[in-house]
């Protein structure tokens, strides 16, 4: 008997006379695709409200246009930004390891 194995993007179907569905989600395309659409929705709501913030800021005279461009984060600053980086991408990639 001839196995035909066929794989979608929505699970995995074997005739081989008997059949089976994989779920979803299982492979690591699928996880990847996952995580760059969550990311993806959240960079865009991100940027709209940081946009946001930044007009309001510069319209009520908190700061200039350049001056989060120049601005300089002090060492300990750039330690704590570093491993909260750190902590952010382990979170996401999690589903890799999954």
């Amino acid at each position: 008997m001839q196995r035909c194995v066929c794989r979608q993007r929505i699970g995995q179907v074997v005739t081989d006379g008997t059949d089976s569905i994989a779920a979803v989600g299982t492979t690591v395309a699928d996880r990847s695709l996952g995580i760059a659409t969550a990311l993806s929705a959240e960079v865009i709501v991100l940027r709209q409200r940081l946009d946001i913030i930044e007009r309001l800021a510069i319209e009520r005279g908190l700061f200039a246009p350049g001056d989060i461009d120049a601005y300089r984060l002090t060492p300990e600053q750039s330690a704590a930004a570093k491993a909260a980086r750190r902590s952010f991408l382990d979170r996401v990639f999690a589903a890799l390891r999954a």
